[in-house]
C-alpha cells in the first residue's frame, strides 16, 4: 500500500464520521418536528410535577410517539386528569430533548451507552458514565444563584439531586444538569428546544475537559459523585 493510498483510506475515515454526525441529526429533525416540541411544552404549561411510578407506568407509549396529534389523542384517551396529561407532556419534550442532547455530546466526544433503557447512565465522557438531565431554572431560586459561580452550581446540584428525580429514577449517581434558565417560566421552557444554544453550551464544557466530583450527603449517607450544570442561559 502506497502513501497516497493511506491518505486516501485516511479521508474516507473521516468522511464516514462526519456523514455518521449528518445522519445522526438528520434522523432526529425526520423523527421529531420542532413545532411539535413546541407544540407539547405549551400543552404541558409552567407547572412541573415531581416523578411519578404510577404515571410513568402508564404513559410509557411516549417513548414510540413521533408527533404531538397522536400525543395528544393517547392522553386523551388514556388519561383522566389534566395534570395527568400536563406530565405527559412535559415527559414526551424531556424525552426526545435529552436525546437530542445525548448525540450532541457524543458529537464532540462522549461516547452512548449500550442500553437505552439504563436509568443511571445515558452517555461516558473519559471513562465516566453520567446520568444526562435536561431541566429548567427551578422556580424555588429564581434570581438567587448566578450559576457560572462554581459555589452556586454546588448549591444547585444538591438540591436538584434531593428533590427532583423521585421514586423510580431517583439516584445518587454521576449525573450532568443541562440547566435552562430565563426571566420567565416560558422562556425557561423554549429554550427546552433552543438545539443550537444548547450544543454551543455542551460544545464549550467538552472542550474544557472539567469533569469535577461533588459531595452529597442524605439520610446520613454521603455520596462523592461526579457532576457538574452546563447552564443554557
Amino acid at each position: 500500500m502506497g502513501f497516497s493510498d493511506v491518505i486516501f483510506l485516511r479521508f474516507l475515515f473521516e468522511l464516514t464520521k462526519v456523514c455518521q454526525c449528518v445522519i445522526i441529526v438528520l434522523v432526529i429533525e425526520m423523527e421529531i418536528k420542532l413545532e411539535d416540541l413546541e407544540k407539547a411544552i405549551k400543552a404541558g404549561g409552567d407547572s412541573w410535577c415531581i416523578q411519578n411510578n404510577d404515571w410513568d407506568a402508564k404513559t410509557k407509549f411516549i417513548y414510540d410517539v413521533k408527533d404531538f396529534n397522536r400525543l395528544e389523542m393517547l392522553c386523551n384517551c388514556a388519561l383522566r386528569s389534566n395534570d395527568a396529561r400536563q406530565y405527559t407532556y412535559h415527559r414526551w419534550v424531556n424525552f426526545h430533548s435529552s436525546i437530542y442532547c445525548e448525540q450532541l455530546f457524543c458529537k464532540y466526544g462522549a461516547e452512548k451507552v449500550e442500553n437505552n433503557k439504563d436509568k443511571e447512565k445515558d452517555i461516558i465522557i473519559n471513562g465516566i458514565a453520567y446520568d444526562v438531565k435536561l431541566t429548567v431554572y427551578p422556580n424555588a431560586f429564581i434570581n438567587q444563584y448566578d450559576l457560572d459561580i462554581d459555589e452556586n452550581k454546588n448549591k444547585m446540584i444538591r438540591w436538584l439531586y434531593k428533590n427532583q428525580s423521585k421514586e423510580g429514577r431517583n439516584h445518587f449517581k454521576n449525573r450532568l444538569f443541562i440547566v435552562c434558565c430565563g426571566n420567565t417560566p416560558e422562556e425557561r421552557m423554549k429554550k427546552k428546544t433552543n438545539f443550537s444554544l444548547i450544543e454551543d453550551s455542551i460544545k464549550e464544557w467538552m472542550e474544557k475537559g472539567l469533569q469535577k466530583k461533588i459531595k452529597i450527603e442524605k439520610d446520613n449517607v454521603e455520596y462523592e459523585i461526579y457532576s457538574d450544570i452546563i447552564n443554557i442561559k
